[in-house]
């Protein structure tokens, strides 16, 4: 049992802590000021000669100081900091814990951490943050035989007392002034979180030098007043203010210690206490969570969990902030072995909205119709399907009253929405940026910490753009990073049995061109036109448990159509494609009365293509992580990808049940080609079977981890007929309302 004594003990952040103390096992003495007296385990005396006091115990294991010696300045907490110093450096203390503040921290750092020094000098700091420098700095510099750590919380707040504005909010009658504006730092913690805290931390084997102890949501002055204020708040006008204060310096009324209080004002520091909560394996925030990836997934991940009715604390990792990246820009590096796969380079990118922002996507939803032997897990994923699949729809804003039609030859139709060029990007299309999201940019998950035995995630680790390597702890976990960055991840985890992890894809070829109208025996395949996003449709089919579709392909020869795509999807904007653009403008009128009167897509010339895709039916495509490094200092992966052996005869067989379905129809058309290839572009990046994908049920899938959901279109056992990544949304719905939402 370890032996305490807490000094400041009746300290309104110290009150309850030494019960709470002895309650996780500790024997505890507390130390005050007053009378030379004893009385049980609570002694006081003289603070200045503390270490001539006979009450105190010989030795302590720990001594934890909350004593400030309020209303004086610098040179008496300094004096009682030396008497503190001598009554450990004569006791043998194990260890003194000093109660600091993330005040002692310069006003003009931007960013702040465990590793960051504070002030030097304490004349430019005001009363309060004046005295936490200068007495710690004074114990820093001492020779001293006890070890010596810093807990820095951030403001204290408690429901037991109404807070304290000063310094934050002046009142003047109904308005109060805030003491700089909507950005000023102000990061808290709650008294309760912080005693749980010190009591993990005394309690920890591996100590840190700093603490830093304060929820990770870059809160403000502005959060603080409208939970504790209440009423309206006007804000300093930030440069004027400034502007005033450098005017007073000049002057010589102001001194520079002034000057840099008014700084202060409008502080915008981050206070980044991720290394501290993981050294704890605690949460300064309630509900903390962390989505990685901001892409489909991710975006719609956070949009959920904020509409939830307990407040969640959502952190966002993601490596770009500013613009969209390839795999190359971004950094990342795959080594390809096997057949050509492009998926890794045209339908891979990083940065705010990822892969949506390039390809969009189509809200396409799994139904009873598209496997006839699904397995258990693949049943699961159905249902979820069809329990959501109205709420998925409606969150893009449309409505999901499309039938599926059974056309004979092994095949049916499924209709889905291809969301529009202005709002496929879903980091915009959730507005994530304006929400409550606490954004970790420039950051990229390097693995998981990981408890095997228990099944669950306990930390992961993060690499910044400058090269530093950090932790951070959260409550919940979401992996939305893509498939393959997810499992590069996983496999970094020690999360996988064995050094490899199987995929698969579809293969995508032009099978047929069409000359006559997208109509067939009273079906109609031409794209229609809802908003901004297209209205699509395509056959489905199967082969021994192999899936297709049949995909219309419109506009393939319309240069205008062609050039377009140059300057949206490809960002190559030229005289040449804009002179190219401007010769088809007589082909454009018709294309705009098509979408604006019709709400068509437009057939160039009633010429149109369909492609066939088939899933790739393969157990030895696969990636593991390679020896060599990308940017980020990272693995790369090795990636083998290889065409399964019955792909020929999908391929065939598919063409057939099309062809048959065409000439019983009539349909004018003829053959584009015959060998199977791989054809990647915009629409058909669907990697899948990969980790999770062998989960036994969807409750097992909900349930591997306690804490963390992983979702990307690998998780996927088939892919089916479809583009799958709304397929997996219903997932998020389902965990986040009846698992996680329900704990």
């Amino acid at each position: 049992m370890k032996k305490i004594l807490i000094c400041g003990h009746r300290s309104f952040v110290a009150g309850g802590l030494a019960e709470k103390m002895r309650q996780a096992g500790f024997e505890v003495d507390t130390f005050s000021r007053g009378k030379l007296e004893k009385e049980g385990s609570n002694i006081s005396g003289d603070v200045f000669a503390m270490d001539t006091n006979p009450c105190l115990a010989q030795s302590y294991d720990a001594v934890i100081n909350f004593i400030i010696i309020k209303d004086q300045g610098v040179e008496e907490n300094i004096r009682y900091a030396e008497a503190l110093h001598r009554f450990c450096q004569k006791n043998e203390i194990g260890r003194l814990y000093q109660i600091s503040s993330i005040s002692t921290y310069s006003n003009r750092e931007t960013y702040v951490d465990e590793e960051t020094e504070i002030e030097k000098d304490y004349t430019l700091k005001g009363g309060y943050a004046s005295v936490k420098v200068a007495v710690d700095h004074f114990l820093m510099e001492q020779e001293r035989s006890y070890e010596l750590s810093f807990i820095r919380p951030g403001f204290i707040v408690s429901d037991e007392k109404q807070m304290s504005l000063a310094g934050i909010v002046k009142q003047f009658g109904p308005i109060g002034l805030l003491l700089g504006n909507k950005r000023t730092a102000l990061p808290l913690i709650e008294k309760d979180v912080l005693h749980e805290a010190v009591i993990r931390i005394v309690q920890s084997e591996k100590q840190l030098p700093i603490y830093l102890l304060l929820e990770n949501m870059r809160g403000t002055k502005q959060d603080f007043a409208q939970r504790y204020y209440g009423k309206h708040t006007v804000s300093l006008p930030k440069s004027l203010t400034l502007f005033a204060a450098k005017l007073l310096k000049a002057a010589g009324v102001f001194k520079a210690r002034h000057m840099e209080q008014i700084v202060g004002l409008f502080k915008e520091t981050f206070f980044d206490s991720a290394e501290t909560e993981y050294a704890l394996q605690m949460s300064f925030s309630k509900n903390s969570v962390a989505v990685i990836g901001s892409g489909a997934y991710g975006s719609y991940t956070i949009n959920r969990l904020l509409e939830m009715k307990e407040k969640q604390s959502v952190t966002l990792f993601d490596p770009w902030h500013e613009g969209v990246k390839d795999e190359d820009e971004a950094g990342y590096g795959t080594n390809l072995t096997g057949a050509s796969y492009t998926g890794l380079k045209k339908g891979r990118f990083f940065g705010f909205g990822g892969a949506t922002v390039k390809w969009g996507g189509q809200l396409l939803m799994f139904t009873e119709n598209d496997f006839k032997n699904p397995s258990e897990f693949m049943k699961g994923i159905i249902r979820m399907d069809q329990k959501w699949k109205d709420k998925v729809f409606e969150r893009f804003g449309f409505q999901n009253k499309f039938e599926e039609n059974q056309k004979g030859f092994g095949l049916f139709t499924k209709t889905g929405i291809w969301l529009g060029y202005f709002s496929r990007n879903l980091f915009k299309h959730f507005g994530i940026s304006k929400k409550k999201v606490m954004m970790r940019t420039d950051s990229r998950v390097a693995r998981f910490m990981y408890d095997k035995e228990n099944n669950i995630i306990y930390g992961l680790e993060y690499v910044t753009k400058d090269g530093r390597i950090k932790h951070a702890y959260f409550d919940q976990y979401f992996l939305c990073a893509g498939a393959f960055e997810s499992n590069r991840i996983v496999l970094s985890s020690g999360m996988v049995d064995g050094d490899m992890i199987h995929f698969s894809d579809h293969l995508s070829q032009k099978i047929f061109k069409i000359n006559g109208k997208p109509i067939i025996s009273g079906e109609d395949y031409q794209f229609g036109i809802q908003g901004t996003s297209l209205v699509t449709k395509r056959l489905i089919g199967e082969v021994n448990d192999v899936s297709f579709f049949a995909n219309p392909i419109y506009n393939a020869d319309f240069p205008f159509f062609q050039n377009l795509k140059k300057i949206m999807f490809k960002d190559e904007i030229s005289l040449a494609v804009i002179g190219a653009i401007l010769k088809d403008i007589p082909s454009v009128f018709g294309f705009v009365w098509s979408m604006a009167v019709k709400h068509k897509i437009y057939v160039y010339k009633n010429t149109w293509n369909m492609f066939i895709d088939i899933e790739n039916e393969t157990e030895k495509s696969c990636i593991r992580l390679s020896e060599e490094k990308d940017q980020w200092g990272l693995p790369k992966l090795d990636v083998f990808f290889e065409v399964g052996d019955v792909s020929k005869y999908v391929y065939d067989t598919a063409k057939k049940q099309v062809a048959d379905y065409l000439d019983a129809n009539g349909v004018n058309y003829e053959s584009e080609g015959d060998e199977i290839h791989v054809e990647k572009s915009e629409d058909t990046y669907h990697p899948y079977a990969m980790f999770m994908s062998d989960s036994k049920s969807i409750e097992d899938y909900f349930t591997r981890y306690s804490n963390l959901l992983i979702v990307n279109t690998g998780i996927l056992p088939r892919a089916g007929g479809i583009n799958t990544t709304a397929s997996c949304m219903p997932l998020i719905e389902e965990y986040i309302g009846e698992y996680y939402g329900k704990r």
